[in-house]
């Protein structure tokens, strides 16, 4: 029923949008829309000249639903409004094997109404495919730990490698996984096999193994992940105007003896930038920690660019009292295998914004697990509060939350000042 409910939400988002269907595309969904154009028409996986800078599956993605008779934009949205609504049958299941049906319940509803992943769902951004698959390979992952089982070890690892053949910011944590399992097994608190760790990761790179083949054939070098992952660190380390991190990377933002790089072929643009990034991390490292908090203050912050559909960003309730309610959660449950696995996605993908850059979408793929676990903050919190304390601190929550939306650009503009007298903006 909540599956159903999730769909019909989606849905009934689409029918009240109806630009969504002939809205222009810009940025990223511009280049995923040229690449699933290139593709149909040329068969080749090509942007702008260059064979992998872009991952390969969600181009793919689009192109197959190009492909299907009607509107080609109808036919993306759809399938992703479906992948995003099968996401709530997956969020439950988690929640039930790691806590109880009661909080796998909540979680489940919390995912069918949270807006930012409805969002996203009717974007032509790879999120839309990204997320859900990171749910069933993290899915596919728990009951392998749980049950111990081959067959849920090899799913999680297809899983696990379409993943990072969506969004390559996913391909070091199947290796943490394994590493976190291993440090486990050593203290005799899990009971699996090493074959099936091995497995695991054996199907993860073998997942990846016909992209890297690709790029080996045509660039002469196996590249697993992209060739951008230089202009990602560049522009990490060197944020245009000391505070715009990750933005695509144009001559006259670089130094004039710098420029030349741009105009190297793939794979040397890519060594010289990640050689760049790592000279001026090494020279400027008093840099450091003010781009450090400068970065950990975007991850959490809850105005929103993008996926709330104004560039502006405006306050996103939905996150902050997730992230409220899944710290009550983490805070009041016990630790298993399971638990701790899951509970590394979202430290995980901070580590990696702190590393590269920070957005709301690069926080957008561990929403899924704050839920889970906002789940069973929610029900710790009805447990431990009367009827009408809940009233109370629901009113006051809705309050506070259309009240920050509608004063988006004044508490912004308080948060800069401060900001600016701190010396991190």
């Amino acid at each position: 029923m909540v599956f159903a409910g999730s769909l019909v939400i989606r849905l009934a988002c689409l029918a009240l949008n109806p630009q969504l269907l002939t809205i222009g595309l810009e940025r990223d969904a511009q280049r995923y829309d040229i690449m699933a154009t290139t593709l149909l028409q040329e068969g080749t996986l090509i942007f702008n000249g260059q064979l992998a800078s872009i991952a390969p599956l969600y181009p793919m993605f689009v192109a197959g639903c190009y492909a299907l008779p009607g509107s080609y934009r109808l036919a993306v949205l759809l399938a992703q409004l479906v992948l995003g609504a099968l996401m709530t049958p997956a969020i439950y299941l988690i929640g039930r094997a790691l806590f109880h049906e009661r909080a796998a319940l909540v979680s489940a509803v919390f995912c069918a109404l949270y807006y930012p992943l409805i969002t996203i769902s009717t974007s032509v951004l790879s999120e839309a495919l990204f997320i859900p698959l990171l749910v069933f390979s993290l899915l596919g992952a728990l009951y392998a730990i749980g049950e111990n089982s081959n067959r849920h070890f090899v799913l999680a690892g297809i899983l696990a490698g379409l993943a990072s053949l969506t969004r390559p910011v996913i391909f070091y944590f199947p290796l943490l996984l394994v590493l976190a399992a291993l440090a486990a097994l050593a203290r005799r608190k899990l009971n699996i096999r090493l074959l099936s760790l091995a497995l695991y990761l054996a199907c993860f790179y073998l997942t990846l193994s016909p992209w890297a083949f690709r790029n080996w054939r045509e660039l002469g070098e196996p590249v697993f992940t992209s060739t951008n992952t230089g202009m990602v660190l560049a522009t990490s380390v060197m944020p245009r105007n000391e505070k715009l991190f990750g933005f695509d990377l144009q001559k006259n933002y670089m130094a004039p003896q710098d420029r030349y790089i741009l105009d190297l072929p793939e794979l040397e643009r890519n060594r010289a930038l990640k050689n760049l990034a790592l000279e001026h991390l090494v020279s400027h490292p008093e840099e450091i920690p003010r781009e450090t908090l400068l970065k950990t203050l975007y991850f959490l912050s809850p105005f929103d660019w993008e996926i709330m559909g104004n560039l502006d960003g405006l306050f996103n309730p939905w996150f902050a009292w997730i992230a409220v309610l899944a710290a009550v959660g983490l805070a009041t449950t016990g630790w298993n295998a399971g638990r701790a696995m899951i509970a590394a996605v979202p430290f995980y993908f901070a580590a990696i914004s702190f590393a590269t850059y920070a957005s709301p979408r690069l926080r957008l793929p561990i929403i899924p697990v704050l839920i889970v676990f906002a789940g069973v903050g929610w029900v710790r919190l009805e447990d431990r509060t009367s009827a009408k304390t809940r009233y109370l601190v629901t009113g006051l929550a809705v309050f506070l939350s259309a009240a920050g939306y509608y004063y988006s650009p004044q508490v912004k503009a308080a948060c800069r000042e401060l900001f600016v007298w701190l010396g991190i903006w």
